[in-house]
């Protein structure tokens, strides 16, 4: 399975020949787990259930590190190929979060996931 590449600003990534360049593997799997974890509830026009509540039940309410990384492993379990996800955070003030997740592929592939 592939994924159009991004770039560590989140623009669309470019091959050589200006083609859209693709991504796959455990790198894609990264890179679809942080988009999905950043991605607000509600925001997908296409489904409004998919996303991390952060409007209406994190920032501003500061709920149990628990209750946030269970989000956060939730939502990164519905990427393709994700086979399993661990959510540790860094930083959570009530209006920042931060942290990583470590992400196994099917393949048994871990990586880590900045968020």
């Amino acid at each position: 399975m592939k994924s159009l590449s991004l770039t560590e600003k989140w623009d669309l990534d470019l091959t050589q020949s200006g083609g859209l360049a693709t991504v796959e593997g455990a790198p894609r799997a990264a890179q679809d787990v942080a988009t999905a974890c950043r991605t607000f509830r509600g925001e997908c026009w296409y489904d409004t259930t998919r996303g991390i509540p952060y409007l209406d039940q994190i920032f501003g309410d500061t709920p149990p590190e628990i209750v946030i990384r269970q989000y956060l492993e939730t939502e990164a379990g519905t990427q393709a190929e994700v086979s399993a996800a661990v959510a540790t955070l860094v930083g959570f003030d009530g209006r920042s979060l931060s942290g990583r997740i470590r992400v196994t592929t099917d393949e048994g592939e871990v990586v880590d996931v900045v968020v």
